[in-house]
């Protein structure tokens, strides 16, 4: 293979991998309130406050809109002591114009105390679904 031949085909794979990321066939839902709400992003929060704790949050964008952007979430989570963790739900849903993207979990998270502080290790398994009205 020639220099210039190979030189071109690196350049076409570094262009491809530098832009790979900007390719997603889906779009998370949109998250505001992070320090409000650490439950909803991070399952290793639960029980953390020591308390049952619930949040919710509704959202909506451009109301006289029809179609506009519209979110509900619900989260609750306490310690369970006996499991040495916590556990906790989560319920949200969010539409865009005919887009609706709608997931419930449970989770569970692993609490360590040790010499240097503490760690939680968390799963949230659950169904997520896609649909589109059109």
């Amino acid at each position: 293979m020639k220099a210039g031949a190979m030189f071109r085909l690196i350049i076409f794979f570094f262009l491809l991998l530098s832009t790979s990321h900007w390719s997603y066939a889906q779009q998370m839902p949109h998250y505001s309130l992070f320090e409000k709400n650490l439950y909803g992003l991070n399952p290793a929060y639960g029980g953390m406050d020591l308390k049952l704790a619930a949040t919710g949050i509704y959202r909506s964008q451009w109301s006289p809109i029809e179609g506009q952007p519209e979110r509900y979430h619900f989260n609750g989570h306490l310690p369970v002591f006996a499991w040495l963790g916590g556990a906790g739900f989560l319920l949200e849903t969010e539409t865009i114009g005919p887009r609706r993207w709608t997931q419930i979990a449970l989770s569970y998270n692993y609490v360590l105390s040790s010499d240097y502080g503490i760690f939680s290790f968390g799963i949230r398994p659950g169904f997520r679904s896609w649909s589109f009205d059109g």
